[in-house]
């Protein structure tokens, strides 16, 4: 104690403790000011990066549309030469080898003709009564 009083005789004062206080909260804050700063440009950085992978998505899915598009296209135009009959005929004469049959070679069949259901019910509920009949012949 004794030093302390010569200091205040000689007129001699400390530095008050507030000084360190001081420096060392600016130290406090200039530090966390740097890790919010890190972390800002992380987040920042980091969002960049997700939406340049979005943007590169994006024009991959206009590109296949494009391309589904082109086909579509493509596929309209063949089912249009395929409905044309002009276009049949080509085929089959030109890719295929085929010919129209000439008159001496038509061959006309005849073909029995087919009897409705009714017809069938009708003979169903007769055909006992005439295997009947037939058996009496």
């Amino acid at each position: 104690m004794e030093a302390s009083k010569r200091i205040k005789k000689m007129g001699v004062k400390k530095n008050p403790p507030k000084r360190r206080k001081k420096t060392q909260s600016l130290r406090t804050l200039s530090f966390s000011m740097a890790i919010l700063l890190m972390l800002f440009a992380y987040f920042t950085f980091s969002l960049r990066a997700s939406v340049s992978s979005l943007d590169n998505q994006l024009a991959s899915q206009k590109k296949e549309i494009e391309d589904l598009d082109k086909t579509k296209k493509s596929l309209a135009s063949q089912l249009e030469g395929i409905k044309n009959s002009e276009e049949i005929i080509n085929v089959a004469k030109f890719q295929l080898g085929m010919v129209y049959p000439e008159e001496d070679q038509l061959v006309y069949l005849d073909v029995p003709r087919q009897e409705t259901e009714e017809e069938l019910l009708e003979h169903s509920y007769l055909n006992p009564v005439i295997s009947v009949l037939k058996f009496f012949k």
